[in-house]
């Protein structure tokens, strides 16, 4: 096992075996706690989130196991510990998201999703526009639920790349609009040649990983 993997403390999922070309070749398995600061949001944003963010990494090998605690998760029990963060602020905010890498070797990876920032990204979005990505009228807590997946999946690929670095396209770019966010298409949530390919030297230990 990579030191990565030993630093975050990923745990294969040996249940779950994948075949590729007639060879069985183990997941990652990365549990994921999920919490929020205020009421519960609804069950169809946090299943569209979920399955969203679960959906992407899923094409690189990547099984997230989703738990539910209303705590931090005591002595890094836990891999991931999500905040989905609902407050409410007058400004508009500019940073959707945030994972905070440790410096020292740590067995989760704290991250915060800004829910009404990106609201405020989905809201830019004129009718025109979101009649014709999701061929509705209104905004749907199910296309919140995907927008807060893509960010977190994004927020996700910053622990497992171990870097803070960005791209300039796909899922690890700067920023997303609000169009991006709706789109149907999954392909703008895709990894650069250059993430598969440290994301395979990690997984093989062949990477130290880097500080954010």
């Amino acid at each position: 096992m990579s030191t990565l993997m030993r630093r975050l403390g990923w745990a294969l999922c040996l249940a779950a075996l994948c075949r590729t070309d007639s060879q069985a070749r183990a997941r990652i398995c990365l549990d994921v706690n999920l919490r929020f600061n205020e009421q519960a949001p609804p069950a169809a944003l946090v299943e569209s989130m979920q399955q969203e963010a679960a959906a992407i990494w899923k094409t690189y090998g990547i099984d997230l196991r989703w738990e539910d605690s209303s705590a931090p998760p005591p002595g890094g029990a836990v891999l991931f510990d999500v905040l989905l963060d609902q407050s409410h602020h007058s400004e508009l905010r500019a940073v959707l998201g945030d994972a905070r890498l440790p410096a020292q070797p740590s067995r989760y990876v704290p991250i915060r999703l800004d829910r009404q920032a990106i609201e405020d990204v989905l809201r830019m979005v004129t009718f025109e526009q979101l009649s014709h990505l999701t061929r509705h009228a209104n905004i749907r807590e199910e296309d919140v639920g995907r927008a807060l997946g893509r960010v977190l999946a994004h927020e996700l690929g910053h622990a497992l790349l171990a870097t803070g670095e960005h791209r300039a396209i796909g899922l690890m770019r700067p920023a997303f609009s609000g169009e991006e966010l709706l789109a149907g298409r999954r392909d703008l949530y895709d990894l650069s040649a250059a993430d598969v390919a440290r994301l395979a030297s990690i997984r093989r230990g062949q990477l130290e990983p880097a500080s954010r």
